[in-house]
């Protein structure tokens, strides 16, 4: 590919990633706010659906994985935060 091409694959993908940063905020906005009126069974299926379309999240997978140990499900919580943790240590 040369240069042009690539930098116009470049500009192509920057409102894509714009959209999927857009979405995340609002998902985490939102089961963020589910929480804060201790509604954790909603606020995980809106974690969930997002983990089920879209690549891991640390931040998705840490908040699920609470909502998890709040509704005293730790077994599930576990790999949810260990996931988010890997994510911390691949960038290190």
């Amino acid at each position: 590919m040369n240069e042009s091409n690539t930098s116009a694959v470049r500009r192509a993908r920057r409102p894509r990633a714009r959209e999927e940063l857009r979405v995340l905020k609002l998902v985490v906005t939102a089961a963020d706010a589910l929480m804060a009126k201790v509604r954790p069974d909603e606020a995980a299926k809106i974690l969930e659906r997002y983990l089920a379309v879209h690549p891991p999240n640390p931040e998705v997978l840490r908040r699920l994985g609470r909502i998890r140990l709040a509704q005293g499900r730790p077994a599930e919580a576990a790999p949810l935060l260990e996931q988010a943790l890997a994510f911390k240590s691949e960038r290190h």
